[in-house]
């Protein structure tokens, strides 16, 4: 599904996220990917709806499910988890941004996340140019 209005989500896609629940197994969120100077990268925002685990509890299955889809090698993708004001939790405002890493990468498996806030101004330098 194509999202329009929201330069940080160019549609809406589904994922497995490796939940043993088969009822919780999917997840929805909204996906932007953009090449620059060699690198993927790839926006995840969780959106309202999502019937599955959040896009941080499941971040990992995310960038494996990114790398896949895209034919990104190791190495070359910069993940960034996103929420704003259409996002699911209540009582949240504003947007966040956060820089996600991975203590390993290895034939596309991506495991031990760890985050690190950023400002908009700096996503909006790597995907809105």
């Amino acid at each position: 599904m194509r999202v329009i209005g929201n330069p940080y989500i160019n549609e809406i896609i589904e994922y497995d996220n490796g939940h043993p629940f088969q009822s919780c197994r999917m997840s929805r969120v909204g996906y932007k990917m953009v090449v620059r100077d060699g690198k993927y990268i790839v926006i995840g925002s969780e959106i309202k709806g999502n019937p599955g685990m959040s896009i941080t509890n499941s971040i990992e299955y995310f960038a494996q499910w990114a790398a896949r889809m895209e034919e990104i090698p190791d190495g070359k993708m910069v993940v960034i988890e996103h929420y704003d004001n259409n996002s699911y939790t209540e009582g949240r405002e504003g947007e966040t941004f956060d820089l996600v890493s991975f203590d390993k990468v290895e034939n596309g498996r991506y495991s031990g996340p760890s985050w690190r806030r950023i400002e908009k101004s700096e996503v909006d330098e790597l995907v809105l140019l």
